[in-house]
């Protein structure tokens, strides 16, 4: 019994340590699969944070050789594995869905092309695609590339002008709109031109072609734009129909414009008639034009009324002038409730008036336009907006001001040509410029660099790695940089700050931020001047390296000054976008002698945008001041209307009146009001049984002949329907006939014309059918030829003139 107890025992602990050890074993699986399990979670998790820093975008995409070529930029916060490539082929339905292995990494910022070089896959550029990228964690991103056939894309055509004289040019502007509702972008947009469709014998020669000649990616509702330029032929009424598609398009998806052609228009300024404008004066009753004759106002200000420009033109100085503009008196008219718009042609000042205006050695970027930038002094030339994918991005808006701006993302640059106007050199000099920095951005960025090729001298303006503005240049490769920098100020910050770099003396330097000094130095050694080959914005170079994040506008340098802080805060002070001028409207009624006797509206303080007069200050823009008038407008015949501008601040502002040479856009300035019947009554007065005398001027390009045929004065009686019409006498006190034209009219000569008394029917002498005294709508029909031989035909309207 013993032997059995001792032999249960025994069996009895094998089975408690194979119990034991099952439970043990149990518990360190159990433990284990729980690790495991929470490991999964943790990955699953860091893959899922992973995903949401990845992004990228398809930068260019086009056909090369038969082969697709794709440029992909990676945009996001980590590397990416981009391994699969699936395309469909959305023109050949016979086509199956296909995939492709890539297996190509880019690190953040990186730009990786010729993506689909390498795959064994054919594309003909005739056909469109659908193509979808997928990285390693997943992120997939669909495009079309030559698809606009699968929707009705938005095409306008338009040809400036719409009407043009025989051997003159016109261009076309297409444009071009993603309103595709399948997809977010639009890849190698490609128009074509259709062979034009012409009537009689109007013909046309293609003088520049498509430009650009493709469009790489087009953004859903974004618009793009391309244009051409012909030579158009023909005789009076002649048509060219132009019609234009895009390339792999739905047969439907065209636009059309039509150009005609017409008569030599004089339009008292040749150069602009034969530059292409239809120049015969629509009615003009709801417009007065401001002309720059003062007589016959109540104290010498400027006239103002419905006749065509009569002169080469007047400058007004709106801040000095503080121009006011009178109409005449002598007719009731009623004016209903409406807007009144008031088309204002003017180029700004380019700086404040403590600054210097001399732009012997300047350079000047206002970004205002979507193109290579162009030096509003006309100093330098030649720059270059990047290139492919290192181009930034235009903001019509984006600037500080609500004007234009480039943004950069780190991998975009603008490429100045190095002429003497920007080439740093010597001592003094100053830059200014306005940026905005995203936030979050981690190694040094550079604003703008000016350096030599060996990078021994080098001129730059960055934020660093602390977030820091610093100003630094040095004069040789072994000389110590002279450097000023920002402290304690985060500027990365998404708002617009105002930066001004002054270089005055060898090795010094001074930096403004927002009119501020932040810092001074005169630590330096090395040579005298920075000796330059490469003038960068954006970037330290083509690279591009340290680029910059954010926005830029308002570049301007001096290249011989060094501002002084006065002059600093003046600039930061300037507003280069929408309220560059502020000024007072007033509108009164007032009797003959000008004493007002109601106000009609005010406007205080309004916003008028900066147009850049560029390198020659030319009338290139006109801007308008708009009101609204909620009730009824009524002169009697002893009262005028006044149009008063009060200077407030901001640039000066040159207003262009009365000049003939400015038609089509812009046009002389002047003031429109609601459509009535009736209109103000002209400065021109007629007598009944006299002769007139009417002068018009030539503003070339051609010496003219003026001929009897066809050249009248006509009147219409604006309370019936009776006519009348004075024929020409004589040119400048020669004999105009029907055996003898006038004298010659050479460019820049004003000529006086000499017409007979008016009558009906019209005649020479006699005063049968003489015209009674009274109200008339006056215009004066010109006919001729230049000195090349074209005819000449021009309508100039004098609106309401009295008849005594």
């Amino acid at each position: 019994m013993i032997k059995s107890r001792g032999l249960s025992s025994v069996i009895g602990m094998i089975f408690l340590v194979i119990v034991l050890s099952s439970t043990a074993g149990y518990f360190t699986y159990s433990m284990n699969l729980i690790e495991k399990v929470n490991d999964e979670v943790v990955f699953k998790m860091i893959e899922i944070q992973d995903k949401s820093k990845e992004d990228f975008e398809i930068t260019n995409a086009r056909i090369d050789a038969g082969k697709f070529n794709l440029t992909i930029y990676n945009t996001g916060e980590i590397p990416i594995n981009f391994t699969r490539f699936w395309i469909n082929n959305v023109t050949d339905s016979t086509w199956p869905l296909q995939n492709f292995t890539l297996n190509k990494i880019s690190t953040p910022k990186e730009t990786i092309m010729n993506i689909g070089q390498e795959l064994e896959l054919q594309a003909l550029e005739s056909q469109a695609y659908s193509i979808k990228i997928v990285t390693q964690r997943g992120l997939g991103k669909e495009f079309t590339i030559n698809s606009p056939n699968e929707e009705v894309i938005d095409l306008k055509l338009m040809s400036l002008p719409e009407t043009v004289s025989d051997g003159f040019r016109t261009t076309l502007l297409l444009a071009v709109t993603n309103n595709m509702t399948k997809s977010d972008t639009l890849l190698n947009i490609k128009p074509t031109m259709k062979t034009p469709q012409t009537t009689g014998t109007g013909d046309f020669t293609l003088i520049s072609d498509m430009d650009p000649n493709q469009i790489s990616t087009l953004s859903k509702g974004d618009t793009a734009y391309f244009t051409w330029t012909y030579e158009i032929s023909g005789t009076l009424g002649d048509t060219i129909t132009f019609t234009a598609s895009l390339e792999n398009g739905l047969p439907q998806n065209t636009a059309s414009t039509t150009v005609t052609v017409n008569d030599v228009l004089l339009a008292q300024q040749s150069q602009t008639s034969l530059s292409s404008n239809e120049l015969i004066s629509p009615s003009i009753k709801d417009r007065l034009i401001f002309h720059g004759e003062t007589t016959a106002t109540p104290n010498g200000e400027y006239q103002m009324f419905s006749g065509d420009p009569d002169s080469n033109g007047l400058s007004i100085s709106v801040e000095t002038d503080n121009p006011e503009f009178f109409t005449n008196y002598g007719g009731a008219i009623n004016i209903p409730a409406g807007v009144w718009n008031a088309s204002l042609t003017y180029f700004s000042a380019p700086f404040p008036d403590s600054l210097i205006d001399d732009n012997s050695l300047n350079m000047k970027f206002h970004f205002e336009e979507n193109a290579s930038p162009e030096d509003s002094t006309g100093n330098t030339n030649g720059h270059n907006l990047g290139s492919g994918s290192e181009r930034p991005t235009h903001q019509t808006t984006g600037g500080p001001h609500g004007s234009g701006a480039f943004r950069f993302d780190g991998g975009d640059y603008i490429e100045l040509d190095n002429e003497s106007e920007n080439d740093i050199g010597s001592y003094p000099d100053s830059t200014s410029l306005w940026f905005n920095a995203d936030d979050g951005t981690n190694y040094n960025q550079v604003l703008y660099r000016v350096n030599e090729n060996s990078n021994s001298d080098y001129y730059e303006i960055g934020i660093d790695v602390d977030d820091d503005v610093y100003f630094t240049f040095r004069t040789s490769s072994g000389g110590t940089p002279t450097t000023c920098e920002s402290s304690g100020f985060d500027y990365e910050n998404g708002n617009w700050q105002h930066l001004v770099a002054v270089r005055p003396g060898t090795h010094q330097c001074e930096l403004y931020i927002n009119a501020t000094s932040i810092d001074v130095s005169s630590i330096g050694s090395g040579g005298s001047q920075v000796n330059t080959d490469e003038n960068f914005i954006g970037a330290e170079d083509s690279n591009p390296n340290e680029g910059f994040v954010g926005s830029i506008d308002d570049l301007l340098h001096w290249d011989n000054h060094a501002l002084s802080s006065t002059e600093v805060t003046d600039l930061y002070n300037t507003n280069y976008g929408n309220s560059a001028h502020v000024v007072t409207f007033f509108m009164n009624k007032t009797n003959s002698a000008g004493i007002v006797q109601s106000n009609i509206v005010t406007n205080s303080s309004y916003p008028l945008k900066f147009l850049d007069g560029k390198e020659n200050d030319e009338f290139l823009n006109s801007f308008n001041y708009t009101t609204s008038i909620v009730s009824w407008t009524n002169f009697t015949n002893s009262e005028r209307l006044v149009l008063d501008m009060e200077f407030i601040g901001g640039l000066d502002m040159d207003m262009r009146i009365d000049d003939v040479s400015l038609s089509g856009y812009p046009e002389s300035s002047y003031l429109q009001y609601p459509s009535v019947a009736e209109s103000f009554q002209s400065y021109v007065t007629i007598d009944a049984d006299q002769t007139s005398t009417l002068s018009i001027s030539n503003g070339g390009p051609n010496t003219a002949w003026i001929t009897y045929e066809g050249t009248r004065l006509t009147f219409e009686d604006i309370s019936s329907s009776n006519t009348y019409a004075a024929m020409i006498l004589q040119a400048n006190s020669t004999d105009v006939n029907s055996v003898q034209d006038s004298i010659a009219f050479p460019v820049g000569e004003i000529i006086e014309l000499t017409f007979s008394t008016p009558k009906n029917p019209p005649a020479t002498t006699g005063s049968t059918g003489q015209i009674p005294i009274g109200s008339y709508n006056m215009k004066m029909q010109i006919s001729g030829y230049d000195i090349d031989g074209k005819s000449i035909s021009r309508t100039i309207e004098f609106g309401t003139v009295s008849v005594t």
